[in-house]
């Protein structure tokens, strides 16, 4: 793989080009500033052993090529090497920006090295162990996004707020941020119960030992659009703006996809990845007409991708604030190998859930469902329970109790006045 990333960077000269390129140094030049950058980067090239160390040590080399502009065989040497390590590390992104410094100044065929940057990413993919990625997808209140995977430990931590404790995911690490944001995070070294966690759950399961959350793919229920897959529906909804990011320690061959259902539609992030490590990202729109019909809009077409990618797109139809309730699920579909994530963030404003559905019989609010293990369960609530008030506001629809509901912050006591065989029934839950 060294040898193949090294000459990703020596691709034959494009010549006929703009006068103010140069060509590459002829060998004698190269020879001397290969061993001059290999005597001052000795150390941190022998310590670059992992992919992020490596990654690291690219972006180096590129600063440091940028500000020499007095010495053109030692900045191509220092860019050949930084397009290696960025190849190495699989930063398509990072590799990219080399190439196109180096295209700044050098007779290069820039779009050949990048088509051969690609095929050398997927092929590390395959042959070396991965490092953990994070995929994220962020998603503003007018509709504007970004699908991405980079380094996870690339991140910085940028939300600040004020850290409290959930009283049924007391292993979840909950801040409350300004503007009535929040952020979850679940490490799958220690989460909370998964009957918890998720609404609905197949094939999904944590493994401890591993610190990760497994999806196997395996028969799905009838109903379900695929036969052989694995699903996990996470059991708060939220309003945007919102971001959801996992970080994949392994990623099995197959479609693995993070989805938010809402009535704009279903959003579909995936990435698809092949046996021999080669691996494809695309954003689409799934929506439903009234005859039930399905209509797949592509936001983000399918193109080649290493550990890092970035997919911007836009909603269809948006241009104001969006106002949709979003449900989170991830999945996976075919394939053979599992793939497992180590850590789920989710944030924007994320919405209390009590867990109970409503429906309208005549003029009453009626409790139709008691979700299991939900604070509505704990609380005593039971189906057939009619919804007088919440917090002192009374509601005549459906519509207008779920607006109530969006109200509440998590973490703030609410009292729910029911009435059960014609007595009224004072219960109070916490939002969480």
């Amino acid at each position: 793989m060294r040898t193949l990333a090294i000459l990703l960077f020596c691709l034959p000269v494009q010549f006929g080009r703009a006068q103010d390129k140069i060509a590459p140094p002829d060998a004698e030049s190269l020879q001397k500033a290969t061993a001059l950058v290999r005597e001052l980067y000795k150390e941190k090239y022998e310590a670059a052993t992992t992919a992020e160390q490596k990654q690291a040590l690219a972006a180096e080399l590129l600063k440091k090529a940028k500000m020499l502009q007095n010495d053109a065989a030692t900045r191509y040497v220092i860019l050949r090497d930084a397009g290696s390590y960025s190849v190495k590390a699989a930063d398509m992104k990072l590799a990219f920006q080399v190439v196109e410094e180096m295209d700044r100044t050098f007779q290069i065929d820039a779009a050949k090295m990048k088509v051969a940057v690609v095929d050398a990413i997927q092929a590390t993919w395959a042959t070396e162990k991965p490092a953990a990625t994070r995929l994220r997808l962020e998603i503003s209140e007018s509709g504007d996004g970004k699908f991405h995977m980079e380094a996870a430990s690339n991140q910085p931590d940028d939300f600040s707020g004020t850290p409290f404790q959930l009283n049924r995911w007391p292993r979840t690490k909950a801040t409350k941020g300004p503007d009535e944001l929040y952020r979850l995070i679940h490490d799958f070294r220690d989460p909370d119960d998964l009957d918890v966690l998720t609404g609905l759950n197949h094939n999904v399961k944590a493994d401890t030992s591993q610190g990760v959350l497994a999806f196997t793919p395996g028969p799905m229920p009838e109903g379900w659009d695929v036969r052989n897959g694995a699903a996990f529906n996470y059991r708060k909804a939220f309003v945007l703006p919102a971001t959801i990011s996992c970080d994949i320690a392994t990623l099995g061959d197959g479609v693995f996809a993070m989805r938010l259902s809402g009535q704009i539609g279903l959003l579909n992030c995936t990435i698809t990845s092949s046996q021999d490590g080669k691996i494809q990202s695309q954003v689409s729109l799934i929506t439903r007409d009234q005859s039930g019909k399905n209509s797949i809009t592509v936001l983000a077409a399918p193109q080649p991708a290493g550990r890092t990618f970035e997919r911007a797109f836009r909603l269809p139809g948006a241009g104001g604030k969006i106002t949709d309730r979003f449900g989170l699920e991830l999945g996976q579909a075919n394939g053979q190998g599992p793939t497992t994530i180590s850590r789920l963030e989710v944030r924007g404003r994320i919405l209390p859930s009590f867990g109970m559905g409503l429906v309208q019989k005549d003029a009453a609010i009626t409790v139709n469902k008691v979700m299991p293990k939900t604070v509505a369960e704990e609380a005593g609530v039971r189906a057939g329970d009619v919804l007088m008030s919440i917090g002192g506001q009374r509601a005549t629809t459906v519509q207008e109790t779920l607006a109530i509901l969006q109200g509440r912050l998590i973490g703030e006591d609410t009292v729910f006045v029911f009435e059960r065989d014609k007595k009224p029934l004072t219960i109070r839950m916490v939002a969480e």
